[in-house]
């Protein structure tokens, strides 16, 4: 493919616009999301990292906003304990400069039985939808004689 007009690849084999840090880009077809100020070497980042913990209740973790600043997610880790008579929820990781992202958590019939662990980790930091945005994981409560839920967000702010 040739190089855009006013990109660079970045040698992990990345497009990144050259003039600014906002997005995303359009080209040939293909949606382009900047991780530039990673990219591009700016100054360090802030590792950044969040844990939530509830039983039988909304569970929700959040990459606080800071102010002038953008929040990157890494990755994310949700675990817990089953319910009296099992459930499936959905949690959703918004906030993001993509669509909100949507993940499946089955509690098992047995308040003593693990939640199947659910560790992503991206390929690439997903951005905030803005500078000063949070990114926020929700879990619903997944029931009755459910004794924890815990989601852990990862991630850094520059």
């Amino acid at each position: 493919m040739p190089t855009p007009t006013g990109y660079t690849m970045h040698e992990s084999g990345y497009w990144f616009k050259v003039s600014d840090n906002s997005g995303p880009y359009v080209y040939d077809g293909v949606t382009m999301y900047l991780v530039s100020a990673l990219i591009m070497g700016a100054s360090g980042p802030v590792v950044a990292g969040v844990s939530a913990t509830a039983a039988n209740a909304v569970t929700t973790a959040t990459l606080p906003a800071v102010a002038g600043k953008r929040n990157y997610i890494t990755g994310f880790t949700i675990t817990g304990a089953g319910s009296t008579l099992g459930n499936v929820v959905q949690a959703t990781l918004s906030g993001l400069s993509v669509p909100d992202l949507k993940y499946t958590v089955a509690a098992p019939a047995n308040i003593l039985s693990p939640i199947q662990p659910i560790n992503v980790q991206f390929d690439l930091p997903i951005p905030a939808s803005a500078v000063n945005a949070a990114i926020t994981m929700t879990v619903p409560a997944v029931g009755l004689g459910n004794t924890m839920v815990t989601v852990d967000l990862y991630g850094y702010v520059m």
